[in-house]
């Protein structure tokens, strides 16, 4: 520390299979220390990381995460954090499993699925699943999530507010590639 700025650079570790190495400035001098973070992450097992932490997104979504993260914020409560955060980066999970909502069930019960897709094959596997994140106005924006499954793809864009609201839009296709 020096002149009242913390400075750790950089933080690296292993963990859940992978690695995350980061770095964090703030700025101790400030009544409201201003903070910066950035953070990479490289093949996380996911599925390892919700066990340890008893959610419950365990065994609802799998896969190895790779991303880069880069916020700022102001301090010290979590209050003024909270209405401050502000970021970008990008996620990748590659080879998951996306069991969040129940969209293979309602699609099995569609009585002529089989004639309009005779080669689809109902599975929560994907190979890879990304978006770019945006968080500003205390929300999460996702403006270009893609998640490709075996015989199917997801693209949607939307934002979650950190007041727990939900808006998404997206298109589902029942093949691999957009038509």
């Amino acid at each position: 520390m020096k002149n009242g700025l913390l400075k750790v650079d950089p933080l690296k570790l292993k963990l859940y299979d992978g690695a995350m190495s980061s770095s964090l400035q703030m700025n101790l001098d400030k009544k409201e220390p201003p903070i910066s973070v950035q953070t990479y992450l490289e093949k996380i097992n996911i599925d390892k990381f919700f066990a340890s932490q008893a959610s419950k997104l365990r065994g609802k979504l799998t896969g190895s995460l790779n991303g880069d993260l880069n916020v700022t914020m102001v301090g010290p409560d979590f209050q003024k954090i909270k209405s401050s955060l502000s970021g970008k980066g990008n996620i990748a999970i590659q080879d998951g499993y996306f069991k969040l909502f129940n969209l293979t069930e309602a699609l099995a019960g569609v009585p002529i699925l089989g004639q309009m897709a005779p080669h689809f094959s109902l599975s929560d596997e994907f190979s890879i699943l990304k978006t770019s994140l945006l968080i500003k106005n205390q929300k999460l924006i996702t403006p270009d999530i893609y998640l490709k499954g075996k015989h199917h793809l997801l693209t949607c864009q939307g934002e979650l507010g950190f007041d727990g609201s939900l808006n998404y839009q997206g298109i589902y296709t029942l093949s691999e590639t957009e038509d």
